[in-house]
């Protein structure tokens, strides 16, 4: 049964912690026990009435908050949304995914990210949606985001680097996502060229990475992820090609731990990236590639090319040995493999 939460936003930084957040702090800290309002009240240090209409908030959220007259308040569950309040709890970064705006459904996170971007939201802020009605994808192809199932999320970044590097960024976030999927679940996915990351041969997560820039400069960098997590069903033209991390691991996989680690796995390269050891980045971007060494077809657009993928280059690019013995440079284009050599 899905929450329709339609319209709600929040905002959590690093200097504001909503009144809800502290509530929950107290709740959880004792989560066997109620909690009087009388209590409640004097570590918050507001009245019995605010602390009341405070729960009912999260109420409406989903938490489930049990009360009892001249007893007090029990935190008995928490929703499955990704809600800010949840993704905040142990995050423990320095400032990816401090700042956060989260709403049920947007048309896509990337557009509303670039909006937010353009008005000057801070370095690490976390757009989040529970559904997408116009996700997208590389090339231009939509992003299925079937509510309450996947992650649907983009990062603002403000990174010191030149444009000319900004293939960094497609390299952090690949990576994340694979390092993110193994600490939670134990499973080994790879990188397809430049940026699917594959399970057993079928995708199941993409990035889309967007910036607004100068030659010499990078005003701003948005990056989307969007990972298939417990997503049972797709349309029958895709069944062969996209996985699930529910599909493979064979259990519901809770999508605020995934998240969590991939936040703090996006921060640990980023700062790496940013501190001048970019070859780090690279070299594990390239150790976690599925294309280098297989026979591959890349569609260009205007044509279609056959090789084997021979070698990867920190700007991003591919380089294909083709039938003919020339080696050719790909800067961009879609990646279908043929087989292992």
């Amino acid at each position: 049964m899905h929450t329709k939460l339609p319209g709600k936003k929040f905002t959590l930084t690093q200097n504001t912690l909503s009144i809800n957040a502290r509530i929950l702090e107290v709740l959880r800290a004792k989560s066997h026990a109620y909690i009087s309002g009388e209590q409640l009240s004097r570590e918050l240090d507001m009245s019995r009435t605010a602390i009341w209409k405070h729960v009912n908030a999260l109420r409406d959220l989903g938490y489930k908050v049990e009360a009892i007259t001249s007893v007090g308040y029990k935190l008995v569950s928490s929703p499955e949304l990704l809600l800010p309040l949840e993704i905040k709890n142990g995050l423990n970064t320095r400032f990816i995914g401090q700042n956060i705006h989260w709403e049920y459904e947007v048309n896509s996170t990337n557009s509303l990210a670039l909006q937010l971007a353009d008005q000057g939201y801070p370095e690490g802020t976390l757009v989040v949606s529970e559904s997408q009605k116009q996700g997208r994808g590389r090339l231009g192809r939509s992003w299925i985001s079937q509510p309450e199932t996947g992650i649907y999320m983009s990062l603002i970044l403000r990174p010191t680097f030149v444009p000319i590097q900004a293939a960094r960024i497609t390299f952090i976030s690949a990576i994340a996502v694979v390092e993110a999927v193994k600490e939670v679940l134990g499973i080994d996915a790879r990188i397809k060229w430049p940026n699917d990351v594959m399970i057993h041969g079928k995708k199941t997560a993409g990035i889309l990475t967007e910036l607004r820039a100068e030659m010499e400069s990078i005003h701003y960098v948005v990056v989307g992820i969007g990972i298939n997590v417990n997503n049972m069903y797709f349309p029958k033209a895709l069944r062969e090609k996209v996985t699930s991390l529910v599909l493979e691991y064979q259990e519901k996989v809770s999508r605020i731990k995934l998240l969590q680690a991939l936040l703090r796995t996006f921060e640990r390269w980023y700062l790496r990236a940013l501190n001048e050891q970019p070859g780090q980045t690279f070299e594990r971007w390239r150790e976690l590639s599925c294309t280098l060494g297989n026979l591959v077809e890349v569609n260009l657009g205007d044509e279609i090319i056959r090789g084997l993928a021979t070698r990867l280059e920190p700007n991003g690019s591919l380089y294909l040995k083709l039938d003919s013995g020339e080696e050719r440079q790909i800067l961009a284009g879609d990646v279908t493999m043929i087989a292992s050599v």
